[in-house]
């Protein structure tokens, strides 16, 4: 229609200036449309524009932030590893270590959540205490220094932190991979702790300069200043050219993940370490373990079970590999491969009937059959009785694949079974704050303080939520 009406126009012009016209309307057509991909370009640029600007605002808003919004996906993903992976707290350890660099808060709220769930003889007491340092938590900083293992104090961070904190002299040891220890020289010790008593504002440069010094060095002590530089220093970039170092001089699985991962807060590649990473991971289970801790967290899944099949048959015969086998069935929908797994006890003992009746009601959640749900449930929890083991299973089943409808009657029947109930009340208590129910969150939090009053209190303080009356319904 508008080329016949065009040609309508200039039929009226005489004929040697017809050329001219379609010309100009040739013309203006490529302005209107250069114009327009302009105008799409600069509207699209803008929220972009406006996260560079906040980045810059924040506490923490030197240009080193930049790298953090291009961070690749798998970042994100870490940070969302406690939904992803709600039963699986042992992640959510590997996931704080990786966004430390890029969100620090998220990284402490991981931490924090793992802390409560973690056995104490597995919890990763100095990590907690090097984020709540981070984040200028002092007082909580001397809580977690309180109740940390003596064997966390062989980390030369935590003993650095703790000198800092008691304002006391003391020798400042490294602890080997063997029996050797090394003490920190005087030098180091005193650059280190002015660098520490600065994070994480501008680190003086006496100090930086001296550690950096020191870390070219060849002193044994030199590799452990080193990875305080990549720790301490607050930059990703800078600290990723001490890590490189670090990596080259080590060679050891937890040098190569930690340059692994600030190339990932960088937006680098990581193909080049992770060919390393692979090499070195099949020297031991926990070597293992951690690289495929470090493969999930990101959400590539994909390349975790790949990992895992190629993982020796002889560190295989560790249970905590089992476990993260049936994790990425659930977080792969593998639901068939789930139901075998489980029904050869993989997350425990349980009958196949009681078990049948779990994955039907799974399946009338997802068809939005609410009440049918609930009641193959309510069957499923009378046929498990007083058997703990089957009863902690369909917990399980009903927190790792979301059944929120129902995780609540699992979390109830397993809290009212004689024995230690107490690890299952800190889990209702942080499963249900996630719900967005107040009185969910409320009744969570009473079996919670029945059990443990003062570990209550202390998580929530954390928190900053305060005790509230809410409905007592689900």
């Amino acid at each position: 229609m508008l080329r016949d009406t065009f040609r309508r126009w200039a039929d009226q012009w005489p004929d040697e200036s017809r050329w001219i016209l379609w010309v100009w309307g040739i013309f203006t057509l490529v302005l209107l449309v250069i114009g327009g991909a302009l105008f799409w370009q600069w509207r699209h640029s803008e929220p972009d524009e406006r996260t560079r600007a906040t980045a810059a605002e924040s506490p923490i808003g030197r240009d080193f932030t930049v790298p953090v919004v291009n961070a690749p996906n798998g970042l994100v993903q870490a940070r969302r590893v406690a939904q992803a992976f709600p039963a699986e707290p042992e992640l959510w350890v590997a996931a704080a270590h990786l966004v430390r660099w890029s969100d620090n808060s998220a990284a402490a709220q991981l931490l924090r959540d793992a802390l409560v769930l973690l056995p104490a003889a597995t919890a990763p007491w100095e990590t907690g205490l090097a984020l709540r340092w981070a984040q200028g938590d002092r007082d909580g900083a001397r809580a977690q220094l309180a109740r940390s293992r003596p064997s966390a104090l062989d980390s030369v961070e935590a003993q650095l932190i703790a000198q800092l904190l008691g304002d006391k002299p003391a020798e400042v040891t490294i602890r080997g991979h063997g029996p050797t220890r090394v003490a920190l020289s005087a030098e180091l010790q005193r650059a280190a702790l002015k660098l520490l008593s600065h994070y994480p504002k501008e680190p003086p440069p006496a100090a930086a300069r001296t550690l950096e010094r020191l870390a070219e060095s060849s002193a044994p002590e030199s590799l452990e200043v080193v990875r305080l530089l990549a720790l301490w220093s607050g930059d990703p970039r800078t600290a990723l050219r001490w890590t490189e170092a670090w990596a080259a001089r080590q060679g050891r699985l937890d040098s190569l993940l930690h340059l692994a991962t600030l190339q990932l807060v960088n937006g680098q590649s990581t193909s080049e370490t992770e060919a390393r990473l692979a090499a070195f991971a099949t020297n031991g289970t926990d070597d293992a373990l951690a690289y495929l801790d470090w493969l999930i967290v990101q959400g590539r899944l994909v390349d975790a079970q790949r990992w895992l099949d190629r993982v020796p048959p002889a560190l295989r015969d560790d249970g905590r590999f089992a476990l993260r086998e049936v994790a990425l069935l659930v977080a792969t929908g593998k639901r068939q491969e789930l139901r075998r797994r489980l029904a050869g006890g993989g997350w425990g003992p349980i009958k196949p009937e009681i078990l049948e009746l779990a994955f039907a009601a799974r399946l009338a959640s997802e068809r939005e059959q609410t009440v049918l749900a609930r009641e193959l449930w309510r069957v499923a929890l009378v046929a498990a009785g007083s058997e703990r083991s089957a009863q902690q299973v369909l917990l399980r089943m009903a927190v790792s694949l979301e059944l929120r409808d129902v995780a609540w009657q699992s979390f109830e029947r397993v809290l009212a079974l004689p024995g230690d109930n107490r690890p299952t009340a800190r889990q209702f208590a942080l499963w249900a704050r996630h719900q967005g129910n107040a009185g969910l969150g409320q009744r969570a939090r009473q079996a919670w303080r029945e059990l443990e009053p003062a570990a209550e209190a202390a998580y929530f303080a954390d928190t900053g939520e305060k005790r509230e009356a809410g409905p007592n319904t689900p």
